[in-house]
């Protein structure tokens, strides 16, 4: 089920002119074993964002955590001195093997091409923060580096794209949010919408 902050990133990247689907799941083959012996077991994969605009291909984690700590560098098991809990929400960036056969479960799915972006909101402090991107502009997957878009950008961004389509309506609840907080003056946009243009 699309959480809050998934359908934020969905309208965003929607805003962008992409086609976007939220916790899709992929299926890769896994060798497990049982009483019997070892079986085949197709295993599911999801992730929060998958985006599609021509060659363009996303695979996208989306963690905010505003009412927690944030993200932190004991979410990333190369910079955590000892092995912690929080490395499980981070799955396809600390298990080579789940990437991999994500990796493989999308290409096999909708093409070669993708590359995975972390969407991300709070952060444990500005030290960690440094660290956490400073390690993330280290890597590469599947060929490409791998990139961190943050949550300020990401509403500067539906701001923008709302103030340009003002008078259009659309049903999305970010997206009337944002009318409704300049219509009352909450938001300090340079071009206001005019009344009577909210839906």
């Amino acid at each position: 089920m699309e959480n809050a902050a998934e359908n934020i990133v969905r309208v965003y990247l929607e805003s962008l002119g992409y086609v976007v689907k939220t916790n899709h799941k992929f299926y890769y083959k896994q060798k497990i074993k049982t009483k019997r012996g070892y079986q085949h077991q197709r295993t599911p994969i999801e992730v929060d964002i998958l985006a599609l605009k021509g060659n363009d291909k996303i695979l996208g984690e989306v963690k905010t955590w505003f009412g927690s700590q944030g993200t932190s560098v004991k979410h990333f098991r190369r910079l955590s001195k000892k092995y912690n809990p929080k490395e499980d929400k981070f799955k396809v960036i600390n298990n080579s093997r789940i990437r991999k056969a994500l990796f493989k479960a999308a290409e096999k799915e909708y093409g070669k091409g993708f590359r995975y972006v972390l969407f991300l909101g709070k952060f444990k402090g500005r030290t960690e923060k440094r660290q956490i991107i400073r390690y993330i502009k280290k890597l590469k997957f599947n060929g490409r580096p791998l990139k961190i878009k943050e949550f300020d950008e990401i509403m500067d961004k539906i701001i923008e794209y709302v103030q340009k389509s003002r008078r259009e309506y659309n049903n999305d609840w970010v997206l009337q949010t944002v009318k409704i907080l300049n219509f009352y003056r909450k938001l300090n946009l340079k071009n206001d919408f005019e009344k009577g243009s909210m839906s």
